[in-house]
């Protein structure tokens, strides 16, 4: 618990900052936060990559919110037959 409150602060700290921030700036982070989970997805989430492939050549063809359009949606019977492949096979990921 006690380091939360440090973690806790510093997020704190992060958003009163991005309230200033123009429009410009905040689409700028969102989109670099957006490429950075679409390489994670891309790299340890099976069912992505497989299923993006259909779609993108790589997670680079992904540079902006827009092009989130180019991705299928996952339907919930997708996501029930589908968990294990949707499990991250990142080694320093562990679920409890």
């Amino acid at each position: 618990m006690q380091g939360l409150v440090p973690r806790r602060l510093a997020l704190l700290r992060f958003i009163r900052r991005c309230e200033t921030w123009d429009a410009g700036k905040a689409r700028g982070y969102q989109e670099a936060k957006l490429r950075s989970l679409i390489r994670y997805c891309w790299e340890y989430i099976p069912y992505y990559r497989s299923t993006w492939r259909k779609h993108i050549s790589s997670p680079e063809d992904i540079r902006r919110l827009e092009d989130l359009g180019q991705f299928p949606v996952l339907s919930q019977d997708e996501l029930r037959d589908n968990l294990h492949d949707l499990t991250t096979t990142a080694s320093s990921i562990t679920s409890t």
